[in-house]
């Protein structure tokens, strides 16, 4: 009889294929209505850009920036009702969305710019000292 060491992960890992609707929601940190985003840095800007497909309008997303963060929130709209239709599987969110990002320096509110397109949204803080609330406009190319 060969002996076989035990996999302390082996348990997870059997979880996630009996359960892979469960696995995905624990793991996908865009489930529960927060966008993905990504932020970076360089020397005179913070840029953060989020996975927001599907908005239609500047009043379907609100981003302000207060006390070194920057909060995102809005609505995403469902296309079209399944009412007739035989559902296999739903994993796309609809509905009000909210996301707070810590920032890793002190930005200028005031100067802050956003753009949207193909679903993403970019955002570009400009690096300053001081720190006050702004509501950050989008533009829709």
């Amino acid at each position: 009889m060969a002996l076989v060491p035990q996999d302390p992960f082996e348990l997870f890992q059997r979880w996630g294929s009996w359960l892979p609707s469960w696995s995905d929601r624990v793991w996908n940190p865009g489930w529960f209505g927060q966008p993905r985003v990504d932020v970076h840095e360089d020397a005179q800007n913070v840029l953060v850009s989020a996975e927001l497909p599907g908005l239609k309008s500047p009043e379907d997303v609100h981003i302000t920036v207060r006390d070194q963060k920057l909060y995102m929130e809005g609505n995403f709209q469902q296309e079209a009702e399944h009412r007739d239709h035989h559902v296999h599987r739903t994993e796309r969110y609809y509905g009000r969305f909210t996301r707070v990002i810590p920032l890793p320096v002190p930005v200028r509110e005031t100067a802050a710019e956003a753009t949207y397109q193909n679903g993403i949204l970019k955002i570009r803080l400009p690096k300053a000292d001081d720190i006050d609330g702004k509501r950050i406009d989008v533009q829709f190319q």
